[in-house]
């Protein structure tokens, strides 16, 4: 525990504050303090060529912890661990020259005890620029309009050795700045970013149960339609007036037999047989529906019947 403290002073009072923190050793075996899930990342950049360096530990015997590592899309390491009770292992990543100015990325999963433990560290890989010292050999600060001068710039190490670079220089009257403060914007060069895509997600939680259909009953009503007046093809000038002889579709739950009364364009059209003109003779027992005698006679001297279909009237 860190502590600091403000002694009083004339007219306020003391005032003090508290910040808990972990003491430990990478050298150690041994777990600093009991904890399920311990993890810390030893570097945050690294040569190429050079380990990544991580701790991992659990307080619980026999603690298996799933390590992976990717770099550029893809995957440079995965491996399972088994941990004895409160021991810390130092893990390390190997990097090569090809991932240099690249990220690589570690990360460690553990479920215990309906717990999800995750963690994510990312590494730098890269050559930090060396130190480089700029003296200006030669120097004038004042010139005649028209006149050239050369002005000399010498680039060498800390250390005083040269140096291999490269120098970009421009020239401005400074005069203008009276008007408008002149500044240079820094030089930015782009760089490859791989985000992490390996890395695990989930929770542990508590989840209501759905129903997967609705099987209440529905007792709304169903209306019930009716068939439309048959106007015969009669028109009140409006689209519906004039379908009104159609009955419902064929989708309808409600079913009802076509009407048999037709226009004599429809029966024509249909092609159905004229009707037959018939007499009938009576006897005191039946009804035939054949001519004899007399009536033969008189059957056979009337006119044939009209082949044109009945018409209403």
């Amino acid at each position: 525990m860190l502590e600091a403290t403000v002694p009083a002073t004339a007219g306020s009072e003391a005032v003090q504050t508290e910040q808990p923190f972990t003491l430990y050793s990478a050298a150690s075996a041994k777990l600093p303090l009991p904890t399920p899930d311990w993890f810390v990342t030893l570097q945050d950049s690294v040569l190429p060529g050079q380990p990544a360096r991580f701790l991992v530990g659990s307080s619980e015997a026999e603690a298996r912890i799933l390590v992976e590592a990717e770099a550029k899309g893809e995957s440079l390491r995965r491996e399972w661990l088994t941990l004895q009770a409160g021991e810390q292992r130092v893990l390390e990543v190997p990097t090569t020259a090809a991932l240099s100015e690249a990220q690589l990325y570690v990360h460690v999963t553990q479920v215990r005890d309906n717990r999800l433990y995750l963690h994510s560290a990312t590494v730098q890989v890269a050559t930090p620029p060396a130190p480089l010292v700029l003296s200006i050999a030669t120097f004038r600060d004042k010139l005649q309009p028209g006149q050239k001068e050369t002005w000399r710039v010498t680039i060498h190490q800390a250390a005083g050795q040269p140096a291999q670079a490269e120098l970009l220089a421009t020239l401005y009257d400074k005069s203008l700045d009276v008007f408008r403060a002149h500044s240079f914007s820094g030089l930015e060069f782009p760089r490859p970013y791989y985000p992490a895509g390996l890395a695990w997600t989930g929770r542990f939680g508590v989840e209501e149960s759905n129903g997967l259909f609705d099987v209440e009953p529905n007792d709304s009503d169903v209306a019930v339609l009716y068939p439309h007046l048959n106007w015969w093809r009669y028109s009140l000038g409006n689209e519906e007036s004039r379908n009104d002889y159609k009955l419902l579709s064929k989708n309808s739950r409600v079913r009802f037999t076509p009407p048999m009364i037709k226009q004599d364009v429809e029966v024509i059209a249909a092609g159905a047989p004229a009707p037959q003109a018939l007499r009938m003779s009576v006897s005191s027992d039946k009804v035939s529906d054949t001519a004899s005698g007399e009536n033969a006679a008189e059957a056979a001297a009337a006119p044939p019947p009209s082949t044109a279909a009945p018409r209403l009237i």
